[in-house]
């Protein structure tokens, strides 16, 4: 569907609706989007989780997306599903 802005361009509204979509994503969907879902495994067992501590707590992060100091990054190790990245570590 197409619109006539203000100043008499035309936009197209199902592109200006998946822009605003795709930015409402966390790093996480955006990294399954990319990648896509291993259903049959979790992510506590792969061998790019990694663990780190601050002020007394643990995170856990995903070498893949990248380390941040916010929860954007942070890997919830009982129900995440593994993406299609996964290697089988040994924890």
């Amino acid at each position: 569907m197409k619109q006539t802005s203000l100043f008499g361009f035309e936009t197209n509204i199902e592109d200006i609706v998946t822009k605003k979509t795709l930015s409402k994503l966390t790093k996480i969907e955006k990294h399954y989007n990319k990648y896509g879902y291993n259903e049959n495994e979790k992510c506590k067992t792969c061998d790019k989780l990694v663990r780190t501590s601050y002020n007394g707590k643990n995170y856990y992060k995903c070498k893949i997306i990248g380390f941040s100091h916010s929860k954007a990054t942070d890997i919830k190790v009982r129900n995440q599903v593994a993406c299609s990245q996964y290697n089988k570590g040994d924890k």
